[in-house]
């Protein structure tokens, strides 16, 4: 039943874009947290039940590619259409700067979740190209990381450095938490400890990041952090001893387009319908209207790509 949670997240992801946040809380980062944490726990089951040989960690890495590629190029092409030439998107991106390292980093989606090492890059003409980015760089490492407790624990205690030297001011709180890679891989790695059913992993390292985030609540987003740790998690654990049925599907089919593509959408039609401020009613509205597009871009876009995955 991940399928629908899948699609409330994209949707809150949605809403957080246009206003609707619980007072100063980020429901969107709230929303990516639990993503990393399904996806750590989906992907863990793929890589042990399909491309759990050394000989298939290229397939792994290609079967990814073809799944998440085409809708991603897609509402890339649409962000830069309704933002550069139809000046439908809401932020200000200055092109000057985008050429050649942004368009680079957009083409080859990775730099963008290293953002902070190798070069600043104006996000907003895609925003969820970035945590995209930190996603895909999880999924490099993911068929040697995933198989061997030894280096998810290795792993999992160089996130958890990372949350504890930003709790401490060594380093600085949400750039390396939030925006680049080894901070968010915690969440992941939770994921896949929830997968093969590691208890003592899971329990010595949800208890290490909660004591820390604890600790740490005064800085930006660890509210967010710890909320999506306490409500996803569990939530996760009921909803996969429920059976997958055709609607979860359908529904769970729409959440990637509806992430990627809820910006434009939404975006483009408050200009074209002219909506300068949004209330309860227009962003509930935009939101479906976000998540029924991103359904009908699953079946035009994605659709035609699963029997290429399923030969992989």
């Amino acid at each position: 039943m991940l399928g629908t949670l899948r699609l409330m997240l994209a949707a809150a992801v949605a809403l957080s874009h246009i206003g609707g946040n619980w007072g100063e809380i980020w429901i969107s980062v709230i929303a990516v947290v639990i993503f990393y944490m399904i996806s750590g726990y989906a992907m863990t089951a793929l890589m042990l039940t399909r491309f759990s040989e050394p000989k298939r960690f290229s397939r792994f890495h290609l079967e990814r590619l073809v799944r998440l590629a085409p809708q991603y190029y897609f509402w890339l092409t649409c962000a830069v259409i309704t933002s550069v030439y139809l000046r439908w998107y809401p932020y200000e991106v200055n092109m000057s700067g985008f050429l050649p390292y942004g368009l680079f980093s957009y083409i080859a989606v990775i730099p963008l979740g290293m953002q902070r090492y190798l070069g600043s890059v104006d996000a907003l003409i895609l925003p969820q190209a970035t945590t995209l980015g930190i996603e895909l760089s999880f999924y490099i490492i993911s068929p040697w990381l995933l198989k061997s407790r030894t280096l998810s624990w290795i792993a999992s205690l160089i996130c958890l450095s990372i949350f504890l030297m930003t709790m401490l001011e060594v380093l600085p709180a949400n750039i390396y938490t939030y925006f680049t890679t080894p901070g968010p891989m915690i969440f992941y790695l939770l994921g896949s400890f929830l997968y093969k059913k590691d208890w003592l992993s899971l329990s010595v390292f949800t208890t290490a990041l909660l004591i820390i985030l604890v600790i740490g609540l005064p800085q930006r987003f660890n509210t967010e952090f710890l909320l999506g740790l306490l409500i996803g998690l569990p939530l996760i654990f009921m909803l996969i001893r429920l059976p997958s049925n055709k609607v979860d599907s359908a529904l769970g089919n729409a959440s990637y387009g509806c992430y990627l593509g809820h910006g434009v959408v939404i975006f483009s039609i408050s200009t074209f319908l002219n909506i300068h401020e949004y209330t309860a009613l227009s962003r509930t509205l935009l939101t479906i209207a976000a998540c029924f597009i991103g359904w009908l871009a699953y079946y035009l876009i994605e659709k035609p790509t699963i029997n290429i995955r399923r030969k992989i």
